[in-house]
């Protein structure tokens, strides 16, 4: 094969992909709240390998407060973890809570 008779390819190195279990939902505010972002996955890696390197980073809002708070007023902190959950009976009642997943893969940090 001469080299005009080859072609170049490159390869673009692709973000990766945050998923949130069950998406937009209601629940009654005195429902626990399961977050669920293990599906999330880094489209580079091989198939068995897609989660293992990703780092989590969850934030929440509220349409009535600044940041999320508890019955009690304390801030709702989040774990950086793929999988998060707040008890039932715990949430104030009456609100949109607006809870975004940012993942990154920890070897390209």
């Amino acid at each position: 094969m001469c080299i005009r008779d080859r072609v170049r390819l490159n390869a673009l190195i692709s973000n990766p992909v945050a998923w949130i279990e069950g998406g937009s939902r209601s629940i009654g505010s005195n429902q626990g709240i399961l977050l669920d972002g293990s599906l999330s996955h880094d489209p580079d890696q091989s198939e068995g390998n897609r989660n293992s390197e990703l780092s989590y980073s969850w934030s929440c809002s509220s349409n009535i407060s600044k940041g999320c708070t508890f019955l009690n007023e304390y801030l709702i902190s989040l774990p950086s973890s793929a999988i998060v959950s707040l008890p039932s009976g715990t949430i104030k009642p009456k609100q949109v809570l607006s809870f975004t997943l940012k993942v990154t893969n920890q070897k390209d940090n």
